[in-house]
């Protein structure tokens, strides 16, 4: 397989369960050793899948989306907005990058990112202790801007 295998699409209303199947597979082999089993349980899945329903039927032309696909089946995706905080650090938030075991060493990351953020300004937040993520990111030109938070794990603030 190579990066072309891979393609890059908006998606829609009806990949919102395969959307929350990837999200809670991604969680569970990034930090399936750090949360209890219920953040990768049906009714996980069926949380995440209620979240990109809301998410994918109220879209706005801030809200960037894409799925990244391969032999049919979803194996990426990223969400870029606006910020959530009343005091961000950039007018643009990467809210989430996902990518399934597999497809993490071929450039998916790196074009949902692209297809998303582009080189404009963005923050984002990282799990602190996802090195990989975090090196990632560091390659893009983010950096750590010493904000914290703990939500289910602590977490850095990036931006660039």
């Amino acid at each position: 397989m190579n990066e072309q295998d891979v393609t890059l699409r908006v998606p829609d209303l009806l990949d919102a369960v395969e959307l929350a199947e990837l999200h809670v597979a991604v969680w569970l082999s990034t930090y399936g050793h750090r949360l209890p089993k219920s953040h990768f349980d049906s009714a996980a899945v069926q949380r995440r899948e209620k979240m990109w329903s809301i998410i994918l039927r109220n879209c706005d032309p801030s809200t960037s989306l894409v799925v990244a696909e391969h032999a049919g089946a979803l194996v990426g995706f990223a969400h870029a907005g606006n910020p959530f905080e009343k005091l961000p650090a950039r007018p643009l938030q990467l809210h989430s990058l996902y990518v399934a075991d597999g497809y993490r060493e071929f450039g998916t990351g790196q074009r949902l990112l692209d297809y998303v953020v582009a080189d404009r300004r963005a923050q984002l937040w990282v799990a602190d202790e996802n090195e990989r993520a975090r090196k990632f990111y560091e390659r893009n030109r983010f950096r750590a801007d010493g904000t914290r938070a703990a939500d289910l794990l602590p977490e850095i603030r990036m931006a660039r």
